[in-house]
């Protein structure tokens, strides 16, 4: 494989991307994307996938499928109460990438399951993907080297810190 990024890179919202096999004609990747535990963290229960269609280009940015979920979301303490609230909410996830990319397909066993046991789990070897796309290798690359996507290491910190500033925040606010 001539490529300089690793197999395995992450959106800074969540999406993880894993490339699959070895570079196609024209300088072409497929990459079979999911989400991370981040990413999972921020959908509730899945009540379906929906892609424009297979071969449909989506320019970088724009979505390339959409979950949709339903659950639980807990608020923020805030500094009148100190308190959490959990109310029932319904969501969007939109998976956008930084990169122009063609839908080769959807995970046909989210589209018939949307919340099948362990369907998106992150951590299962070859599982836990939503869409699968093809897109131009440098075009990935420019995402990787641009900061846009990020490798393993570099996701990790970035969420170490954004826990981090995050129970600084709630600290910050639950102080009289």
């Amino acid at each position: 494989m001539a490529s300089g990024w690793p197999r395995v890179v992450f959106s800074r919202g969540g999406e993880v991307l894993r490339r699959l096999g070895d570079r196609r004609a024209g300088g072409r990747v497929v990459m079979c994307v999911g989400l991370s535990e981040r990413g999972l963290d921020s959908v509730g229960e899945v009540t379906a996938v929906v892609g424009s269609g297979s071969g449909v280009v989506s320019e970088k940015g724009q979505p390339v499928c959409e979950i949709r979920w339903q659950g639980v979301v807990d608020s923020s303490a805030d500094e009148m109460y100190h308190s959490l609230f959990r109310y029932e909410s319904n969501g969007v996830r939109q998976m956008r990438l930084p990169f122009a990319c063609r839908l080769l397909e959807l995970n046909p066993s989210l589209v018939s399951e949307p919340d099948g046991p362990g369907i998106l789990d992150a951590d299962r070897e070859g599982g836990g993907w939503v869409c699968r796309v093809e897109a131009e290798e440098a075009d990935v690359a420019r995402a990787v080297e641009g900061g846009e996507l990020l490798r393993r290491e570099e996701y990790e910190a970035a969420v170490q810190a954004e826990d981090t500033a995050g129970l600084a925040d709630d600290a910050a606010r639950l102080q009289y």
